[in-house]
């Protein structure tokens, strides 16, 4: 269930809230009932149901909510109609829609810091820094784990960082907070290797092996013989200590092989079984 952004609002206006998925009706009303913002939940599609949650549970067991559940790209379509249906509806708060070229943009958000999102969003902040405060977050976007990766300071931004990376060379850190298997590690490189689309490239993925210069042994050939040194102190570490380590050690030019100081990989606990990992990126002012 995910909140659209919002543009400031009247206050008689609802926060459109669709849902991608069937969604348990005890979950829904735990949605509408914590938020403390006015929300209207989207029934129907075409707008013709909405149920705010200043209406009784009696609404929500009487109604069948329409997901909007189909992949994409058909799934972007439905999605950027909806959007348009929105601004020709009377009180509901109009939404910018927003994409980044590969469909809908957003982020996951714990029901009780819903609220402080969107006001983040009416400050000024755009939904791709806050996708990567949650990412930052773990992957979820929680106001008091964010509130606190902003006021970490033990290590310094390097004077030589910008959030754009201009003339960066294309050299990504790996961080691995868990133990990962050789096996693993290689089915990443070999997919991270495997360009489609394009020549084939120079390796690019660096793995950390130790917290001081040079941060890393060599650049990961696309097969490993042995897994890297993973060092002590990386275990269980926070996305938000990666990022800070980046930021402040990365951009130092003397380094070989040098590395992208903006943006970066983070292999973590469910690497091993779901075969997926996080990807960051530093773009606070």
């Amino acid at each position: 269930m995910t909140p659209t952004t919002r543009l400031r609002a009247k206050t008689a206006e609802n926060v459109a809230t669709i849902c991608l998925e069937d969604i348990n009706i005890e979950t829904v009303k735990d949605v509408l009932g914590s938020v403390h913002i006015r929300v209207a939940l989207v029934a129907r599609r075409d707008l013709s149901k909405l149920i705010t949650n200043a209406e009784d549970d009696a609404s929500l067991q009487s109604v069948s909510i329409e997901t909007f559940d189909e992949p994409i790209p058909k799934g972007d379509q439905i999605i950027d109609e909806f959007m348009d249906a929105i601004s020709q509806k009377n009180g509901i708060s109009k939404r910018d829609k927003f994409a980044d070229g590969l469909g809908l943009l957003g982020f996951r958000c714990l029901f009780a810091s819903v609220a402080s999102a969107l006001d983040a969003m009416d400050s000024g902040i755009s939904v791709r820094e806050l996708r990567n405060e949650a990412v930052m977050a773990g992957g979820i976007w929680v106001k008091e784990v964010v509130d606190a990766q902003r006021a970490l300071t033990a290590f310094p931004r390097h004077k030589a960082w910008d959030d754009r990376g201009l003339g960066q060379p294309s050299h990504f850190s790996v961080f691995r907070t868990v133990n990962i298997s050789t096996e693993t590690l290689n089915e990443f490189l070999k997919q991270a290797y495997d360009h489609r689309y394009g020549p084939p490239v120079d390796p690019r993925v660096v793995f950390i092996t130790r917290l001081t210069s040079p941060y890393t042994d060599e650049l990961a050939s696309p097969y490993l013989m042995s897994t890297p040194e993973l060092p002590e102190v990386l275990l269980d570490a926070k996305p938000a200590d990666c990022d800070a380590i980046v930021r402040s050690c990365f951009p130092d030019r003397t380094l070989e092989p040098k590395l992208c100081y903006n943006r970066f990989i983070i292999m973590d606990e469910h690497t091993e079984k779901e075969k997926n990992c996080h990807n960051g990126a530093e773009l606070r002012k």
